[in-house]
């Protein structure tokens, strides 16, 4: 007996497909013994082992069967790169030549470290060239990467970056699956991936295209590239995400496989006697024609335990010219080791999947084959030559919905925002009423100046005041609006002038008014008749007050003025198709405006302190028409309050003009109106 390991994936999350393989395990096992040039005088013994697609699993089961007798010449599997490559590192420590049916991480390929690995596959990495050369024939050169974490992708990817790079392509974006696949789609659809190499397993590949469902990144605009060792019915075999297989396929539509053709079988026999399609008769009889998950590697598996037998024939015919026999293999003979590696680097035999010969990295140099999704069918529609670096249509090529092939990128739009007509016509609509309600208290307050509590309460000043509250109204009147006749920074200019300077004159009037009550207070007996406060000097107080802010404001525009500066809101950019919109604010910024900004706040806040110790100090005045301080204390704290909301609110809320607008403009529409009817309301 000649005995042999073999690991396949009946059970685990990866690709649990080895139920499908083991009919064609089986039929190789007897074609073999049947086939009386193979391996004459020998039986060949498979021992089994299970390796739930996992690195340790497979390992550890090497090992035990190593340890135990009898001695195992050779191994077949496994069938996932991830386990392969660690497998066939260990295996090679004790001359075991492997060959593995469909491990396709590139990294096998390193002989280095891999010096007897063999494969019915190519790598991963080979599909690169295949792929360019149909993004060439597309005029596509942008491309984003999607990629699982396990090293078997990582390398397929870092091969595409360094020919794009190589060809000055532009990688749009590079994402790495994490347990967030949600958030790697957003950044996909932020990014406007259109052309995306996708690098995962199949169960990933289902959370992946559920989200991509989900928020509607999917149609004729976005176009995947995967490896074609996924099942052509992988979608329906997932039942651990929330979609439906339905939606999963609507997901992938148009998308691309590329790879070797797994199931080419041959008419001419192979050298068991047995032809590919007799096989495939056999296989769908056995399963009733509704073949089973992984059936795709089948002819894969078949043809790997074929050249095992192939190998094993190859090197006991030259040991028996040196008087050895293969059953005299030890782990420690490199010798043998060396000569049934060398007997499978050099085969060349008729398989059932078609002609088997290795390259110098222990692949099969099979035909790549690309095929599109097209509705619940994986269509080919073309085929790569490696020698002229071609890709060739073949039924018809790809088909587009509406006949058009897609863009590689989004025609940029980018779209100018105004305030939204509707608020700002109602915004107005409010300071109207604050205007028409301020003429109303000027009117009311020039018609019953004469009159004793009137005439108390300076009606020459409290004029001023009321349209320094007028002018607080206009601001709300200058806002960046799609048919208004001044420009933005003329705009930001008068807004920030008009609110300013309106409210050093109310609250400069009103702290003139009280301060004028307590200088009587505090100097009556001092006072002479010529000496008295008159409104002339109060209304010069309120002139300097309002020449400082105005002066601030004037050097503030003359060393750093305002500045347009468009900003782009790409994070509420709409994708239409191949249109991609994006949002764009006009800002007024000024580098050193911040500076600017703290001292206007720290003269308004001086003028409010002010106020707050006129207030307490006059608090004690009886006489009802001069005792303003409760009325100038709620106006101050009703000022602070709304201050401070409104403060925390521009910073929040900076990126939404229209809210930004509306709140502003209310709170400000809201201030002036609270203190022109605290202070004045009650003399009506």
């Amino acid at each position: 007996d000649v005995h042999i390991i073999g690991f396949v994936p009946m059970s685990g999350k990866p690709w649990p497909g080895g139920a499908s393989q083991m009919p064609m395990v089986r039929w190789a096992m007897r074609d073999i013994g049947l086939t009386k040039s193979l391996l004459p005088g020998y039986r060949l013994v498979l021992h089994l082992a299970d390796t739930v697609g996992m690195r340790s699993t497979a390992v550890d089961a090497l090992y035990s069967y190593l340890h135990d007798p009898p001695t195992k010449v050779m191994a077949f599997g496994p069938y996932l790169s991830s386990p392969t490559e660690t497998f066939a590192e260990n295996a090679a420590l004790w001359n075991i030549t492997t060959v593995s049916p469909t491990a396709s991480s590139p990294a096998l390929s390193d002989l280095d470290k891999y010096p007897r690995f063999f494969r019915f596959i190519i790598p991963d990495s080979m599909v690169v060239p295949a792929r360019i050369a149909m993004m060439r024939k597309l005029n596509w050169n942008k491309v984003s990467l999607y990629r699982d974490r396990h090293s078997v992708f990582s390398t397929l990817i870092n091969a595409a970056i360094l020919e794009f790079d190589r060809l000055n392509w532009t990688v749009v974006a590079n994402e790495i699956v994490t347990q967030d696949v949600k958030q790697q789609v957003k950044s996909l659809i932020q990014k406007d991936a259109r052309i995306i190499f996708g690098a995962f397993y199949e169960n990933t590949a289902a959370e992946i295209f559920c989200e991509a469902y989900k928020m509607g990144f999917y149609g004729p605009h976005v176009v995947w590239f995967m490896i074609n060792w996924f099942a052509p019915d992988w979608m329906f075999n997932d039942r651990t995400v929330s979609c439906t297989p339905e939606q999963l396929l609507e997901a992938t539509s148009t998308s691309f496989y590329d790879g070797m053709l797994f199931v080419n079988p041959s008419s001419t026999p192979s050298a068991s006697g047995k032809s590919g399609e007799d096989l495939e008769k056999e296989y769908s009889d056995l399963f009733n024609g509704s073949l089973p998950y992984g059936d795709y590697h089948r002819l894969q598996t078949y043809d790997s335990i074929l050249a095992i037998a192939m190998a094993l024939n190859e090197t006991n015919t030259r040991l028996i010219l040196n008087g050895k026999l293969i059953e005299d293999f030890e782990y420690s003979d490199i010798e043998m080791a060396d000569l049934l590696t060398e007997s499978m680097r050099t085969l060349n035999f008729a398989g059932v999947n078609g002609h088997v010969a290795f390259d110098s990295s222990g692949s099969l140099m099979p035909e790549i084959v690309i095929e599109q999704q097209q509705g619940r069918k994986r269509t080919s529609i073309a085929g790569y030559d490696f020698q002229s670096d071609s890709v060739n249509w073949v039924n018809g090529g790809p088909r587009w919905p509406g006949g058009k092939v897609p863009s590689d990128s989004s025609i940029i739009v980018y779209q100018q925002q105004y305030i939204d007509r509707s608020l700002y016509a109602t915004m107005c609509f409010i300071a109207v009423l604050g205007i028409i309600e301020t003429i109303g208290l000027l009117v009311f307050n020039m018609y019953h100046r004469h009159k004793r509590v009137i005439k108390m309460s300076s009606p020459n000043i409290n004029n001023v005041a009321l349209f320094g509250c007028a002018l607080c109204y206009t601001t709300v009147f200058f806002a960046d609006t799609a048919d208004s006749a001044i420009d933005a920074v003329s705009t930001c200019t008068i807004r920030m002038c008009s609110f300013i300077v309106g409210f050093s004159i109310v609250f400069g009037a009103l702290f003139s008014k009280t301060w004028r009550v307590h200088c009587i207070l505090t100097s009556t007996k001092k006072l002479k008749q010529n000496n008295v406060i008159r409104d002339s000097k109060l209304m010069l107080m309120i002139l300097v007050i309002v020449t400082v802010n105005v002066l601030i404001i004037l050097v503030w525009q003359l060393v750093d003025p305002y500045k347009i500066e468009l900003v782009n809101q790409e994070s509420m950019a709409k994708i239409t198709d191949d249109v991609k919109t994006i949002p764009q604010l006009v800002v007024c910024s000024s580098p050193n405006g911040l500076y600017f900004t703290a001292v206007l706040y720290c003269v308004q806040g001086l003028l409010m302190a002010f106020g707050v110790f006129l207030a307490w100090e006059t608090r004690k005045v009886k006489l009802e028409a001069l005792n303003d301080s409760k009325l100038i204390g709620l106006a101050i704290y009703n000022v602070l309050v709304l201050s401070v909301v409104g403060a925390v609110i521009n910073y929040a809320i900076d990126d939404d003009m229209n809210l930004l607008y509306g709140i502003t403009s209310g709170i400000m529409t809201a201030g002036t109106m609270l203190t022109s009817n605290i202070i004045f309301v009650p003399k009506v």
